[in-house]
C-alpha cells in the first residue's frame, strides 16, 4: 500500500490521496458541496478517483459502486472509505466506462465530472433519449424514470 502523497480534508471526512490518483480540485469540492443524495438510494461514481464523492454519498446511499480505470485510484478509493467508517456501503471495480456493470444494474444516482461530449455518451448508454440530451446540456436531468447527473 503507497503512502499518501497528500491528505485532503473535507467537513468531518478525511482523504489520502495517493501519486497517480486524481487529487480533488475546487470542481470537485464544489460537487461535493452540492451533493444531493436521497437515503437508501443506489449511486454509480465513475471515475472515483481517492473516492471523495462517492464516500460523501454512502453516508445518506443504500449502496455505492464506485469504479475508475485506474488501479490505483481503486485501491485509493477503497482505504477512503475504510478511514471514513463506510467501507461496507461501497463497492469498488476497475473497468473503464461502465463495461464492466451487469446489464440489469440500475442507479438513482450518477456521479460523474467529465466534459459534456461524453456526458451525452453516457445519455445514450442509459436510454435517456432526447429529451436526456436536453436536460443534461442545462445539467440536470427532470424525468422521474432517469437517473440524476450531478457533474461540473
Amino acid at each position: 500500500m503507497p503512502f499518501p502523497v497528500k491528505r485532503v480534508h473535507f467537513g468531518n471526512y478525511v482523504f489520502n490521496v495517493w501519486e497517480n490518483v486524481y487529487e480533488p480540485a475546487e470542481d470537485s469540492l464544489l460537487f461535493a458541496e452540492n451533493l444531493d443524495v436521497e437515503k437508501g438510494s443506489q449511486v454509480l461514481d465513475v471515475g472515483t478517483g481517492c473516492g471523495m464523492l462517492g464516500v460523501l454519498a454512502a453516508e445518506k446511499a443504500g449502496n455505492v459502486v464506485a469504479i475508475d480505470l485506474n488501479p490505483y485510484a481503486v485501491c485509493c478509493a477503497r482505504e477512503n472509505a475504510a478511514l471514513n467508517n463506510l467501507r461496507c456501503k461501497l463497492a469498488f471495480i476497475q473497468t473503464d466506462l461502465l463495461t464492466a456493470l451487469n446489464e440489469s444494474a440500475r442507479f438513482d444516482l450518477i456521479l460523474l465530472m467529465h466534459r459534456i461530449s461524453l456526458l451525452l455518451s453516457v445519455k445514450r448508454n442509459l436510454g435517456l433519449g432526447a429529451h436526456g440530451q436536453e436536460a443534461l446540456m442545462d445539467g440536470k436531468l427532470s424525468t422521474a424514470s432517469s437517473p440524476k447527473l450531478h457533474y461540473t
